[in-house]
Protein backbone atom coordinates (compact mmCIF):
# COMPACT_ATOMS: atom_id res chain seq x y z
CA UNK A 1 0.00 0.00 0.00
CA UNK A 2 1.27 3.31 -0.83
CA UNK A 3 0.15 6.76 1.30
CA UNK A 4 0.41 9.97 -0.80
CA UNK A 5 0.01 13.40 1.07
CA UNK A 6 -1.27 16.29 -0.88
CA UNK A 7 -2.03 19.42 -0.43
CA UNK A 8 -4.15 21.48 -2.99
CA UNK A 9 -6.47 25.06 -2.81
CA UNK A 10 -9.97 23.90 -3.54
CA UNK A 11 -12.39 26.09 -5.31
CA UNK A 12 -13.03 28.03 -2.56
CA UNK A 13 -9.86 29.42 -1.89
CA UNK A 14 -8.79 27.27 0.60
CA UNK A 15 -5.70 25.14 1.35
CA UNK A 16 -6.82 21.75 1.71
CA UNK A 17 -4.21 18.57 3.13
CA UNK A 18 -5.45 14.73 2.43
CA UNK A 19 -4.05 11.72 2.54
CA UNK A 20 -4.52 9.46 -0.06
CA UNK A 21 -4.08 5.52 -0.51
CA UNK A 22 -3.32 3.40 -3.40
CA UNK A 23 -2.90 -0.73 -3.24
CA UNK A 24 -3.25 -3.56 -5.87
CA UNK A 25 -3.71 -6.91 -4.99
CA UNK A 26 -2.89 -10.08 -6.56
CA UNK A 27 -6.90 -10.28 -8.37
CA UNK A 28 -5.75 -6.63 -9.54
CA UNK A 29 -2.44 -7.60 -11.06
CA UNK A 30 -4.09 -10.24 -13.00
CA UNK A 31 -6.86 -8.25 -14.32
CA UNK A 32 -4.44 -5.61 -15.41
CA UNK A 33 -2.90 -8.23 -17.50
CA UNK A 34 -5.60 -8.89 -19.09
CA UNK A 35 -6.45 -5.22 -20.68
CA UNK A 36 -6.80 -4.26 -24.59
CA UNK A 37 -3.53 -4.27 -24.79
CA UNK A 38 -2.23 -5.69 -21.60
CA UNK A 39 -0.24 -4.25 -19.12
CA UNK A 40 2.93 -5.98 -19.67
CA UNK A 41 2.38 -5.42 -23.94
CA UNK A 42 1.47 -1.43 -22.56
CA UNK A 43 5.62 -1.51 -20.54
CA UNK A 44 7.62 -3.45 -23.39
CA UNK A 45 5.43 -1.06 -25.84
CA UNK A 46 6.84 2.39 -23.76
CA UNK A 47 10.57 0.82 -23.59
CA UNK A 48 10.57 0.75 -27.55
CA UNK A 49 9.03 3.88 -28.08
CA UNK A 50 9.13 6.40 -24.93
CA UNK A 51 5.64 7.95 -26.17
CA UNK A 52 4.46 10.48 -23.69
CA UNK A 53 0.45 10.36 -23.66
CA UNK A 54 1.07 6.37 -23.98
CA UNK A 55 3.25 6.50 -21.22
CA UNK A 56 0.46 9.81 -19.11
CA UNK A 57 -2.58 6.87 -19.73
CA UNK A 58 -0.61 3.97 -18.52
CA UNK A 59 0.13 6.43 -15.44
CA UNK A 60 -3.29 7.50 -14.71
CA UNK A 61 -4.82 3.82 -15.22
CA UNK A 62 -2.40 2.75 -12.76
CA UNK A 63 -2.75 5.34 -10.38
CA UNK A 64 -6.56 4.99 -11.14
CA UNK A 65 -7.12 1.75 -10.55
CA UNK A 66 -4.84 1.55 -7.51
CA UNK A 67 -7.15 4.26 -5.77
CA UNK A 68 -9.11 3.06 -2.49
CA UNK A 69 -9.96 3.73 0.40
CA UNK A 70 -8.66 1.53 3.80
CA UNK A 71 -11.66 0.53 5.61
CA UNK A 72 -11.41 1.26 9.72
CA UNK A 73 -10.71 -2.77 10.34
CA UNK A 74 -7.57 -2.55 8.71
CA UNK A 75 -8.44 -5.95 6.97
CA UNK A 76 -9.90 -4.38 3.42
CA UNK A 77 -9.19 -2.20 1.05
CA UNK A 78 -12.23 -0.50 -0.69
CA UNK A 79 -12.91 0.30 -4.13
CA UNK A 80 -15.70 1.09 -6.33
CA UNK A 81 -16.61 3.06 -9.47
CA UNK A 82 -18.09 5.11 -6.78
CA UNK A 83 -15.09 6.06 -5.09
CA UNK A 84 -13.05 5.97 -7.85
CA UNK A 85 -15.40 8.55 -9.18
CA UNK A 86 -14.90 11.07 -6.24
CA UNK A 87 -11.06 10.52 -6.54
CA UNK A 88 -10.80 11.53 -9.77
CA UNK A 89 -13.47 14.51 -10.09
CA UNK A 90 -11.28 15.95 -7.08
CA UNK A 91 -8.67 18.25 -7.37
CA UNK A 92 -6.67 16.07 -5.05
CA UNK A 93 -6.68 13.41 -8.31
CA UNK A 94 -4.91 16.84 -10.56
CA UNK A 95 -2.46 17.32 -7.75
CA UNK A 96 -1.36 13.65 -7.70
CA UNK A 97 -0.87 13.54 -11.21
CA UNK A 98 1.01 17.20 -10.77
CA UNK A 99 3.43 15.55 -8.43
CA UNK A 100 4.05 12.21 -10.51
CA UNK A 101 4.38 14.78 -13.91
CA UNK A 102 7.03 17.60 -11.59
CA UNK A 103 9.14 14.36 -10.07
CA UNK A 104 7.92 15.46 -6.75
CA UNK A 105 7.00 11.53 -6.31
CA UNK A 106 8.87 8.88 -8.12
CA UNK A 107 6.41 7.08 -9.94
CA UNK A 108 8.83 4.35 -10.08
CA UNK A 109 9.29 3.63 -6.44
CA UNK A 110 5.52 4.35 -6.20
CA UNK A 111 4.25 1.17 -8.32
CA UNK A 112 7.14 -0.99 -7.03
CA UNK A 113 5.23 0.14 -3.07
CA UNK A 114 1.64 -1.00 -4.71
CA UNK A 115 2.99 -4.25 -4.73
CA UNK A 116 1.83 -7.06 -2.24
CA UNK A 117 4.85 -7.38 -0.12
CA UNK A 118 4.72 -11.46 -0.99
CA UNK A 119 4.39 -10.95 -4.32
CA UNK A 120 7.38 -9.01 -4.46
CA UNK A 121 9.08 -11.67 -2.04
CA UNK A 122 8.23 -13.68 -5.25
CA UNK A 123 9.33 -12.07 -7.52
CA UNK A 124 12.92 -11.43 -5.68
CA UNK A 125 13.17 -15.07 -5.01
CA UNK A 126 13.13 -15.72 -8.82
CA UNK A 127 16.47 -15.68 -10.60
CA UNK A 128 17.73 -13.18 -12.43
CA UNK A 129 17.70 -15.17 -15.48
CA UNK A 130 14.06 -16.49 -15.00
CA UNK A 131 13.25 -12.48 -14.67
CA UNK A 132 14.58 -11.98 -17.82
CA UNK A 133 13.19 -14.60 -19.86
CA UNK A 134 10.14 -13.43 -19.23
CA UNK A 135 10.57 -9.75 -20.00
CA UNK A 136 12.38 -11.02 -23.04
CA UNK A 137 9.23 -12.72 -23.83
CA UNK A 138 7.12 -9.58 -24.24
CA UNK A 139 10.03 -7.94 -26.54
CA UNK A 140 11.59 -5.73 -23.95
CA UNK A 141 15.03 -3.72 -24.62
CA UNK A 142 17.69 -6.35 -23.49
CA UNK A 143 19.84 -3.95 -21.64
CA UNK A 144 16.72 -2.82 -19.82
CA UNK A 145 15.26 -6.57 -19.18
CA UNK A 146 19.09 -7.02 -17.88
CA UNK A 147 18.25 -3.40 -15.32
CA UNK A 148 14.99 -4.78 -14.73
CA UNK A 149 15.71 -7.72 -13.65
CA UNK A 150 19.01 -6.46 -11.43
CA UNK A 151 16.21 -4.34 -9.69
CA UNK A 152 13.70 -6.38 -8.58
CA UNK A 153 16.42 -9.17 -7.68
CA UNK A 154 19.12 -7.37 -6.23
CA UNK A 155 17.96 -3.20 -5.67
CA UNK A 156 14.58 -3.36 -4.65
CA UNK A 157 13.42 -0.56 -2.09
CA UNK A 158 10.89 -3.22 -0.71
CA UNK A 159 11.28 -4.80 2.43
Amino acid sequence: MQKLTVTYENFDGENVTEDLYFHLNIKELQEMENWDPSLTERIAKLTKTEDGKDAFNLMRDIIETAYGKRASDGKRFLKSPEIRNMFTEGLAYDEVIIQFLDGTTDLGKFIEGLIPKKVFELAKKNSKKDVEEYLAKYDIDPKLADEAAAKITEGSTQK
